[in-house]
């Protein structure tokens, strides 16, 4: 393996609309919840409750961008759409997401409709609010991290060189944006990441918060929603741990600062 340290920043990635599609990014801010803009908005059922690529894979086909306070919605076969990101006049709301009720505000009616039509069922856009507070799943830092829509943690990290090693076992290669990372880095070797407990990249430090169990969405192609069986099969065969197929670490972050590409990792401990 590479020295831990000569690992440097390769990729960076936000998703504004949680289990859409994610945008790549040559730098960004960390703020109070994970990367700027990252998973700040949801989709939810008609209870409130979030829906995700687990059961809803068409999710994979929506594009989001977000620019000067506007987020754009785009899917193979319908027209853009155009919405104000953070609703002036949104209706507060509690949604769900995993075991978390959370406060949240109605975007537009607008996006409620172009999403329903995608998923072919009633949906709804919302938006997690600045003073919205929703604890991560751990704390290995005892620094009281706060989460957005994410699942469970602000960051998700994962070295090239892992995607490398298990491409090498499949016989179809497949994308960084199935695993649908925030950081991904390169030059400490395959896995390097299971082995961080503390990192930082920049003015920013991290704390390892434990392997990251990987579910369907990684079998869920991102252009068309398609669900196949790789690459959880053949992680089972050599990433196993328990009943859970296991690529790539979760981390909290402690501060705030800019990250960009290129920026070396320091390995703490």
């Amino acid at each position: 393996m590479a020295a831990a340290g000569r690992a440097t920043v390769a990729g960076l990635f936000v998703y504004p609309v949680k289990s859409c599609g994610g945008t790549a990014v040559d730098r960004t801010e960390v703020d109070a919840f994970g990367f700027r803009d990252d998973r700040r908005w949801m989709i939810v059922d008609e209870r409130g409750d979030f829906l995700t690529q687990r059961t809803e894979p068409l999710l994979a086909t929506i594009r989001v961008g977000l620019d000067a306070g506007r987020l754009s919605f785009r899917s193979p076969g319908r027209r853009e759409l155009v919405v104000e990101a953070e609703p002036r006049n949104g209706v507060p709301e509690r949604v769900t997401v995993w075991r978390d009720t959370v406060d949240a505000v109605a975007v537009d009616e607008a996006a409620d409709a172009w999403v329903s039509s995608v998923l072919g069922r009633p949906a709804r856009l919302v938006w997690m609010p600045p003073d919205s507070r929703r604890p991560a799943k751990r704390d290995p830092g005892d620094v009281d991290p706060r989460i957005s829509f994410a699942d469970a943690y602000p960051f998700l990290v994962l070295s090239r060189e892992s995607l490398d090693e298990l491409n090498a076992r499949l016989e179809t290669p497949l994308p960084m944006n199935r695993f649908r990372p925030n950081i991904v880095f390169e030059g400490a070797g395959a896995f390097a990441e299971d082995r961080w407990s503390r990192f930082r990249i920049g003015a920013v430090e991290f704390d390892a918060a434990g392997a990251c169990a990987r579910c369907a969405t990684t079998t869920t192609d991102q252009e068309n929603g398609a669900r196949g069986v790789e690459p959880l099969r053949t992680l089972a065969t050599f990433r196993r741990r328990g009943n859970e197929a296991i690529f790539g670490q979760n981390a909290v972050h402690r501060g705030r600062g800019e990250i960009r590409v290129g920026m070396p990792v320091e390995v703490l401990r």
